[in-house]
Order: structure tokens, then sequence, then C-alpha cells
């Protein structure tokens, strides 16, 4: 790989690295059902092709973080057992 090529992989890194930060930063999570809401507008109501792709993506995005925040809040009990801490340390 040539000096040229890798500055692509170098500031791709360095940008994905910002975005998570950011989407981590952000609790986007409060957001996932009106991304979601969103989505499935762009998906049902608009028959352009381009829009429903961007509406597929929207919806991903909006149920991989909900489905995130249901994972933590249902865990939530769990962190005063003395045994699950046991187990996970």
């Amino acid at each position: 790989m040539t000096l040229r090529q890798s500055i692509g992989v170098i500031m791709g890194a360095n940008v994905s690295t910002t975005i998570t930060a950011f989407i981590i930063g952000l609790k986007i999570s409060d957001y996932a059902l009106p991304i979601i809401a969103i989505g499935t507008f762009l998906i049902f109501f608009l028959k352009n092709k381009k829009a429903n792709n961007i509406g597929q993506v929207f919806f991903g995005f909006g149920a991989l973080f909900y489905g995130l925040n249901l994972m933590g809040e249902g865990l939530k009990p769990l962190r005063d057992l003395e045994i699950f801490m046991e187990l996970t340390v």
C-alpha cells in the first residue's frame, strides 16, 4: 500500500472514531423511536427507490439503538445482585 492509499484509510479511521465518540456522548437512545418513525415513513409512503433505501438505513439504526436501550434497561436490576457481580468480575 502506498502512502497515498494509506491516507484514505487513516482519515477514515479518524472520522469513524470521532463519530463513535459523538454518538456515545449524545445519548442517541432517546431519539431512537423518532428515528424509527422517520425510517418507517420513508419506507412506506415514498415510492422513490433512493428514499426507500435511506428509510431502511434510518429504521435499522433506530432499531439498533432502541434494542441497545432495551437491553440496558432490562439488565439494570442485575447491578444490585452480588452473585452477578461475582460472575462478571
